[in-house]
């Protein structure tokens, strides 16, 4: 009986053992540090979406300098040719048309396009894009 007691007392420690030498180490997470950028005064929180007829709009982010508010936007759809500057040229924030437009990425002849969209400078009032005639996408809730 003892023979039996020891024996099972060597397999229970050399289970604790095992398991105590092969765990794997808890480590802790780095700690990142970061820096706004200086040319922006204020950033949007997080991405805004909203999607009618077959296209989609995000508001990725919102920069401001000095003097102009520039929102990033990310459209995709299947028909409609996005590409086209009227579509922004007429976008409108808080009242005012857009000053000017950048194209950072304008794949599949139009249909998923990015853009940063320059305005004056504002920091409220509604974004409002119409891509395509008799659709019209506003944003009322980005700051």
């Amino acid at each position: 009986m003892s023979k039996n007691i020891l024996f099972f007392l060597l397999i229970i420690g050399s289970i604790v053992g095992s398991t105590l030498l092969f765990r794997e180490p808890v480590q802790s997470k780095p700690v990142v540090s970061v820096t706004p950028p200086s040319v922006s005064a204020q950033t949007s929180a997080s991405a805004t979406s909203q999607e009618k007829d077959g296209i989609s709009v995000t508001v990725k982010d919102i920069k401001q300098t000095n003097e102009t508010t520039v929102v990033a936007l990310v459209l995709d759809n299947h028909s409609v040719n996005l590409g086209e500057d009227r579509v922004y040229e007429e976008a409108t924030l808080g009242g005012a048309t857009s000053l000017s437009h950048v194209f950072l990425s304008n794949a599949a002849g139009g249909h998923h396009v990015e853009v940063e969209v320059v305005f004056p400078k504002t920091t409220s009032g509604n974004l409002v894009i119409i891509p395509a005639e008799n659709t019209s996408f506003t944003f009322s809730d980005l700051w």
